[in-house]
């Protein structure tokens, strides 16, 4: 067949339509290579906020463990003190709450959006905390 310059086609419309959907399908293989890199990312970053949780939680519970009851046998009962480790319990026991929540969404693999949007006014305690007893 001759076009109608005269010259012969270098591809048939057969040919076309092969290497259209070759690139095609090699559109869509990079595509899910993205996917699964986001996919690989995002596990890793939930991963990394449990972490983060469970090792801040752990050291609550040693702060409390470890200076709690000492604390409380030197210098009695003594109110800013009694204040600041009740809070601290408080803030503890929030906190593990809030990982066990972080570990169950993560094991179903869930994003974490609709936890921290329910445990949100409760961040506010730590705040409080940490702004009343920052320089005690």
């Amino acid at each position: 067949k001759r076009t109608r310059g005269g010259a012969a086609p270098t591809t048939t419309m057969k040919e076309d339509a092969v290497e259209a959907a070759c690139l095609r399908a090699a559109l869509a293989t990079d595509q899910l290579r993205g996917a699964d890199a986001l996919e690989t990312a995002r596990g890793h970053a939930l991963d990394e906020i449990v972490a983060s949780e469970e090792t801040y939680v752990a050291n609550m519970r040693i702060c409390l463990e470890v200076f709690r009851d000492p604390l409380r046998d030197l210098l009695g009962r003594d109110e800013v003190l009694g204040r600041v480790l009740n809070e601290l319990e408080m803030l503890e026991k929030f906190q593990a709450t809030f990982l066990g929540e972080l570990r169950s969404e993560r094991a179903r693999d869930e994003c974490f959006g609709a936890v921290f949007r329910r445990f949100a006014p409760f961040f506010k305690m730590t705040a409080t905390y940490a702004e009343a007893y920052g320089a005690w």
